[in-house]
């Protein structure tokens, strides 16, 4: 699920498109059998990732400029 749903966050980059992680909603609602069924997720079946996606309101923040050559080693 993890690999997907990064293939899925760099797709959608490269068409401006932003997306996000959103695990609270996935372990709060998807237990709860009528929200389940709400979106049609067949018996026997489980949630184990959901994102959102979604177009900017805004020009996304400038975030600087990385410095070429620095690598740091944990």
């Amino acid at each position: 699920c993890v690999l997907a749903m990064g293939n899925m966050f760099i797709a959608a980059a490269s068409f401006g498109v932003m997306s996000g992680w959103t695990h609270t909603t996935v372990r709060d609602l998807f237990p709860n059998p009528e929200i389940k069924k709400q979106f049609k997720i067949p018996d026997g079946n489980d949630v184990y990732a959901a994102a959102f996606f979604g177009y900017p309101l805004g020009e996304p923040k400038d975030r600087g400029h990385r410095k070429e050559g620095t690598v740091t080693v944990i």
